[in-house]
């Protein structure tokens, strides 16, 4: 039985408000596709997850008043974007005036701390461009990065849309695939169907049976599945790559998020697929929990990001778990840089404790992924030391 944290009365008038307008939505013009309604969830201004002024994010230090709903890995401390500056920093040099490019920064966090290590790198961008779609975290962005690096404030420019004019350099996202509004489907006697959202008779939301999932969404593996299985697809990550990197002329892109390769994503015993929720560190499977209180989330089919790559014109140079991406930065090079061993017994603790949860399987080391890309870019030097750990076989 579920068994949440009631939100303050003040949440639960906001989340109100969300569900009796998706309601009335859905009364007045049938059933809404999921996508719909995650996107409402997340993004309805001023209401969904994103666009309130909820903690998303916690970190070490948070209080557990103030803790957010889930941690990322930029969250858990400095190493992160420390170790991923060594591959950051040989690209920005390498091009004319690189830019770096962030998708969804978060609280700001990785920003800051790359920064610090470019800067010791002598490898600072030329600009860091973050496209950001909360005004809210937009908001904590601005107050971190002018705490902590305010020489650079005006090479930081905040984007509503991709970047229109030709730029170069590296783009990164991490945690953000998974929360692009997702399709789901369930496995009927017919075939694949969409699972729409309608409401019950007691004026709840619910899963709904819609339409035959399209044919052009089908994939082979379909087939295979048992009735009454569910998931998800992203439709979405082909147009969504394709236009961030569009006007990227030369440099290297970065993807981190978790996920599986599609042969095990759609496996059979994975019956009610990866989509998930996350409200004050619980994780549960109701979707229709408190909407634009509760985060909403679904795996990522890495070879259907693979396949949008291809199609925006990038090449794939390696693919692997986090764990691996890291060991193949240099996580071990960062330790030492910091003086790990001689560090007094409880900040080496803490960094012990961010190490295991960055790297161990059973925590973000495999279930955290990562692409590497180049547009037109040569990155042979570091293609060789990921090509040792790659994944691409698992595509």
């Amino acid at each position: 039985m579920l068994s949440l944290p009631i939100p303050p009365a003040e949440l639960l008038a906001q989340s109100n408000t969300l569900r009796d307008s998706i309601v009335r939505d859905i009364r007045e013009r049938g059933l809404m596709s999921f996508m719909q309604y995650m996107e409402r969830c997340l993004y309805e201004p001023g209401l969904g997850y994103y666009s309130g002024s909820l903690a998303k994010f916690s970190g070490a230090s948070d209080s557990v008043k103030r803790r957010g709903d889930f941690t990322t890995a930029p969250e858990l401390g400095f190493l992160f974007a420390h170790t991923l500056a060594h591959v950051i920093a040989p690209a920005i040099r390498s091009v004319e005036a690189g830019v770096f490019l962030e998708i969804g920064a978060g609280s700001g966090a990785f920003a800051c701390d790359l920064l610090d290590a470019l800067k010791r790198m002598d490898a600072l961008p030329s600009a860091y461009w973050i496209l950001e779609r909360s005004a809210d975290l937009r908001a904590r962005q601005q107050n971190a990065l002018r705490r902590r690096h305010p020489e650079f404030i005006p090479q930081i420019r905040w984007l509503d849309a991709p970047p229109e004019r030709p730029w170069q350099g590296v783009m990164f996202a991490n945690e953000v695939m998974d929360a692009l509004p997702c399709m789901r489907f369930k496995i009927a006697e017919d075939g694949p169907q969409v699972l729409a959202v309608g409401i019950d008779a007691h004026g709840q939301l619910c899963d709904h049976i819609g339409a035959d999932l399209p044919p052009e969404l089908q994939l082979a593996c379909f087939s295979e599945l048992p009735l009454g299985y569910e998931s998800e697809l992203q439709p979405q990550l082909s147009a969504w790559l394709s236009g961030l990197t569009e006007s990227m002329q030369e440099g290297i892109v970065l993807l981190v998020d978790y996920g599986y390769p599609r042969q095990e994503y759609y496996l059979p015993e994975r019956t009610r697929g990866t989509l998930v929720c996350h409200y004050q560190h619980q994780m549960f499977d109701a979707p229709y929990v408190w909407p634009g209180l509760v985060d909403l989330s679904c795996s990522v089919d890495f070879t259907a990001v693979a396949e949008a790559g291809a199609a925006a014109g990038l090449s794939l140079r390696s693919y692997l778990p986090q764990a691996q991406l890291l060991i193949a930065a240099g996580l071990d090079r960062v330790l030492h840089e910091n003086n790990w061993e001689s560090l007094s017994q409880m900040p080496r603790s803490r960094l012990s404790a961010e190490v295991r949860k960055l790297t161990l399987p059973g925590e973000m080391g495999e279930r955290m992924q990562a692409m590497l890309w180049t547009k037109n870019h040569d990155v042979s030097e570091l293609h060789e030391i990921f090509a040792m750990l790659d994944w691409r076989h698992r595509l």
